[in-house]
């Protein structure tokens, strides 16, 4: 599943007003498709008000109105969200007795295996098409073939030979 968290600094720095506030109006169009110009420019007008009580500099209300105006509607117009989305791949119920430190191991294993299985799948392809090809699999074939490093290769390899073994 796609998500992503909206964070805002207490102090906005000058230089970064720019960044954060588009960052902020990608987000908020692609977490509600149906928001308005009214509601994002509300939002970072409010942000804007907030950097104003900590002591930061601020925009003025005309330049934060032409900024979110002009990439609100460039996003509306061309239906191009500029945002790095996060994949989640675990996800708990609410109502689950788990404590936090109980859900971040089991995730921790979860997404370990996850990676464990995706490097072990990219091996086992790549002996096959070595295997097709009429090439021996050696691990420097393998590094050239998959992109992995010679320890995760010889790392997984050998799991490889411990499940075939298994199946004898």
């Amino acid at each position: 599943m796609e998500w992503y968290k909206i964070l805002t600094p207490k102090y906005i720095k000058d230089g970064m007003k720019h960044t954060l506030y588009s960052r902020l109006i990608n987000a908020l169009i692609w977490l509600n498709p149906n928001i308005t110009f009214n509601q994002v420019f509300s939002y970072c007008y409010h942000i804007n008000s907030f950097s104003k009580k900590n002591e930061g500099s601020y925009w003025q209300i005309n330049y934060i109105s032409n900024y979110v105006k002009n990439i609100y509607d460039n996003i509306k117009g061309t239906g191009e969200i500029r945002l790095k989305t996060k994949i989640k791949k675990i996800h708990f119920k609410m109502d689950t007795n788990l404590t936090p430190k109980d859900k971040m191991s089991l995730g921790a294993k979860i997404n370990g295996a996850l990676r464990t299985n995706n490097t072990i799948d990219l091996i086992q392809d790549a002996i096959m098409k070595l295997a097709s090809q009429n090439i021996e699999p050696t691990n420097k074939n393998l590094v050239k073939l998959t992109g992995l490093s010679l320890a995760t290769i010889k790392r997984n390899k050998n799991k490889i030979k411990k499940d075939l073994n298994k199946i004898k």
